[in-house]
């Protein structure tokens, strides 16, 4: 029979503590999470070009793609640095649904273009890499190792999911309300993210049962454990040495940069390279891209299922063996149905692909003395 805790405990450990540290719960947060910020992102893709011709600017596919430059560079700023040195998950994963808000905000009213570029821009991609890297963190210290996989694809599941969404709703916002419609309801799903990261229990070690028969001999091994972690763990420069002498590590890497620049250029000029070949406005835009998404909604789930039995360097490969031949098929300005197959293609094993590297490095950062999830 399991003793029932005093007063005393129950004041130790928040309420709902059980199921707010699960990492069942931690993954739905983090697909939620993903969802909306995708969905942020995918709102503005098929409009911001038509935007800017109606602002009078020329080269709107180059000006879009330094858009995505900005977001990129917002997205590189260290936040798991942060994380990891005052060892803290909640505050910045809290602090990131903020960003991406203040950032919608800012993109909505800018005045002028080089405030949507360094002031909006940069917080988005500030915001999603905060979400990200430490949601993942979380999700990797939570979940067993044998359904990590699994739990990650879960999780990227969202991505295609909000573009899907996003795509659609944010041309037919545009068409309907202007500039100012799919900013706003932007915001608006992002609220119910916030209420579900306040629910999230990020303290390392707070799912651990208080009413177990052996929680005093658990709390005394809890402290030999941060001991010997506190003589194990290391600074970020010696753990990067660690990283850049792993062959999986460095491997990974290079294939994520690789996926991560054809993303990159493929996605800002594709509304207009819509518009131009077949004459597609922007609620088209958003449609047809609504079409070529739907069928990777299940691609991150497919891919960690099999990363988890066959290993990830064997989906990997076979991933990029199947997706260079798509890529081939969307320099061609053929027929329509014919972009749009390639595109649906290149989308499902890309999403699949960004799965299976972020498996890779979790078990990396789990297998490596010092680093993450340990």
């Amino acid at each position: 029979m399991i003793p029932c805790a005093n007063d005393q405990d129950a004041k130790k450990y928040p309420w709902g503590w059980k199921w707010r540290s699960s990492y069942w719960f931690v993954t739905f947060v983090m697909w939620l999470g993903t969802v909306v910020d995708v969905l942020c992102l995918a709102l503005t893709m098929p409009v911001v070009p038509f935007q800017l011709k109606a602002l009078g600017y020329k080269d709107v596919a180059s000006l879009t793609g330094w858009l995505m430059f900005a977001y990129s560079a917002g997205s590189s700023v260290s936040i798991a640095i942060w994380s990891e040195v005052y060892d803290t998950r909640k505050i910045p994963y809290i602090a990131a649904v903020l960003i991406q808000i203040v950032s919608q905000i800012t993109f909505m009213e800018a005045p002028c273009y080089w405030v949507m570029c360094l002031s909006a821009r940069c917080l988005q991609g500030i915001g999603v890499v905060a979400r990200f890297v430490i949601g993942l963190a979380m999700l990797c210290e939570r979940s067993p190792s044998k359904v990590i996989g699994r739990q990650i694809g879960i999780t990227m599941s969202g991505v295609s999911l909000g573009m899907m969404l996003g795509t659609s709703i944010g041309g037919a916002l545009y068409t309907r309300f202007g500039f100012h419609g799919p900013f706003i309801f932007g915001i608006t799903v992002s609220l119910p993210d916030l209420a579900f990261r306040l629910l999230v229990i990020g303290d390392r070690g707070a799912y651990r049962s208080p009413l177990s028969s052996d929680r005093i001999q658990l709390e005394i091994a809890e402290l030999s454990n941060e001991t010997v972690q506190s003589e194990t763990k290391v600074s970020f420069a010696p753990s990067f040495r660690l990283l850049l002498r792993s062959h999986r590590a460095l491997g990974t890497a290079c294939v994520a940069v690789m996926v991560s620049m054809l993303e990159n250029m493929s996605n800002p000029v594709l509304p207009s390279h819509l518009n131009s070949v077949w004459g597609l406005d922007a609620s088209k835009v958003g449609l047809v891209l609504l079409v070529s998404v739907i069928p990777s909604v299940f691609a991150p789930p497919i891919s960690g299922w099999f990363a988890d039995r066959l290993g990830v360097s064997v989906v990997v490969i076979a991933t990029l063996i199947f997706a260079m031949p798509w890529y081939i098929v969307l320099t061609l300005n053929g027929h329509l149905t014919l972009f749009l197959t390639g595109y649906a293609c290149t989308f499902f094993l890309t999403s699949g692909l960004a799965t299976s590297l972020s498996t890779e490095l979790a078990s990396i950062a789990r297998t490596t003395e010092g680093i993450g999830c340990m």
